[in-house]
């Protein structure tokens, strides 16, 4: 499989787009299936989370050797590969069981979820900004093995911070939750 970005045919947003759809379909099935999704997740409550964190760990390698073999940051964070459906369905059913099984719907993760849909609009041109402006250079320096392991969270939560931050100034605009979810 190659990952060489430049090579699609289809440009990055049409591929995300398909990609959307897809868990979309998803969905209605797990939709109209509520009742074995729930037996499945209480039955593999203790395993979930395990192999959640085990596929973010081989996302997160996987994009990393491609961003070092192609130098194409998209190549990183494309969410075009087959690791990211496998570790997303993972990561959205072990929330799914947190969130619907104990007491964490009530939560200040559950007042961030609902800034997520407008996140999800915003969060690549986010990341294409704090990319170019700040983290490019950064990723780039010999930081040494302890700043690379730094590196990615610090990354991931300037963006997620931008994102959200923009997320609830917006809201705050009388009746705009209507049209950014």
């Amino acid at each position: 499989f190659d990952y060489n970005l430049a090579k699609f045919e289809y440009p990055e947003p049409v591929r995300i787009a398909i990609l959307s759809y897809f868990f979309f379909l998803i969905g209605m099935v797990a939709a109209r299936n509520v009742d074995r999704v729930n037996a499945w997740v209480v039955k593999w409550k203790t395993f979930l989370p395990v192999v959640t964190f085990l596929s973010g760990l081989y996302v997160f390698w996987e994009g990393r050797v491609k961003y070092v073999e192609t130098g194409n940051y998209l190549s990183y964070y494309s969410q075009w590969r087959p690791s990211i459906l496998i570790y997303t369905l993972l990561a959205g059913l072990t929330l799914y069981y947190f969130f619907e099984f104990t007491d964490l719907k009530h939560s200040i993760i559950a007042k961030f979820s609902k800034h997520s849909f407008f996140v999800f609009f915003v969060h690549v041109a986010v990341l294409e900004a704090i990319w170019l402006v700040i983290a490019k250079n950064l990723f780039g320096l010999t930081l040494g093995p302890a700043g690379k392991f730094f590196f990615d969270p610090v990354f991931f939560g300037m963006v997620s911070f931008v994102s959200f931050l923009i997320s609830f100034m917006l809201h705050k605009i009388p009746k705009s939750e209507k049209v950014l979810g």
